[in-house]
């Protein structure tokens, strides 16, 4: 997953943007349900466990 810009950080402290953050967790539980069946691919870009270089959504 890409990093957000300057302008959707600030939109989103302002309140304005709340589905990213929403999107993030929906998408974080999407790859614990993947580990849990054994279908992870391993080497996606969105992934928070991601070993292979993708962003981790615990630091952003």
């Amino acid at each position: 997953m890409r990093k957000e810009s300057l302008i959707h950080k600030i939109l989103r402290k302002l309140g304005f943007i709340k589905d990213i953050e929403d999107d993030r967790k929906f998408k974080m539980e999407m790859c614990k349900r993947a580990i849990k069946a054994n279908v992870c691919p391993e080497d996606c870009d969105i992934c928070a466990w991601d070993a292979k270089g993708g962003s981790s959504y615990e630091n952003h």
